[in-house]
C-alpha cells in the first residue's frame, strides 16, 4: 500500500497540473479524468485536501479555486459544502 505522502504529492502535482491547464486552456483535458469517476461530494473532497495541504506553496483562495476547479470539469460544489 503506498504511504499517505506518496499519495499526497501524486494528488497534488495532479492536481497542479489540473488547475493551469484550466487557465491556460478553453479546451477540457484528459486531466479531469481523475475526479470523472467521483461524485461531486467526493470530488470536492478530494480536492479541499489537495489545495488545503498547500505542499506546493501556493496559496489560493479555497472557494473560489474549488469552485473552480470542479466547474472545469463538470462538478459542481455540493449545496452546503465547506472545505474545512
Amino acid at each position: 500500500m503506498p504511504s499517505h505522502n506518496a499519495f499526497t504529492i501524486a494528488l497534488l502535482l495532479s492536481l497542479n497540473f489540473v488547475f493551469f491547464t484550466a487557465v491556460s486552456s478553453n479546451h477540457h483535458t484528459p486531466c479531469c479524468s481523475l475526479i470523472a469517476g467521483l461524485s461531486d461530494v467526493d470530488a470536492a473532497v478530494c480536492l479541499c485536501t489537495a489545495i488545503k495541504a498547500n505542499v506546493l506553496g501556493i496559496n489560493l483562495n479555497v472557494p473560489v479555486s474549488l469552485s473552480l476547479l470542479l466547474n472545469y470539469c463538470g462538478k459542481s460544489v455540493p449545496t452546503d459544502f465547506q472545505c474545512t
